[in-house]
């Protein structure tokens, strides 16, 4: 097993390990109970907790954790637009159709905002 992820919280530990989860990518946390005594003992690598995956998960595993650490997919890409050709409408690119009046959205006029 390899450490992947260290944080000075519990919360954003389990956090990484409920998004490698998702994932199908098995994860521990490591050091977790120690949180209670940070405040008594020094704040070290090997006190905060920290996540841990297979040695052959690793590398998907840090994929994953930097698309997290850079906001991911949605911080990277430009979001689409597109505007309704029956009530002109202007529509977030996840929709598929019009709010307003059901048109569906022309996949030729999305453009980029």
């Amino acid at each position: 097993m390899q450490q992947v992820y260290s944080s000075r919280d519990l919360a954003e530990a389990h956090f990484v390990k409920g998004l490698l989860d998702m994932e199908e990518i098995p994860a521990t946390i490591q050091s977790g109970p120690l949180q209670a005594v940070l405040g008594s003992i020094p704040a070290s690598p090997e006190t905060l907790p920290s996540v841990w995956v297979d040695d052959s998960d690793v590398d998907r595993a840090m994929e994953i954790i930097n698309e997290m650490k850079h906001g991911g997919l949605a911080a990277t890409q430009a979001k689409l637009t597109w505007t309704c050709p029956k009530c002109a409408e202007v529509m977030e690119g996840q929709f598929s159709r019009c709010w307003q009046c059901g048109t569906s959205r022309p996949e030729a006029t999305s453009s980029a905002v």
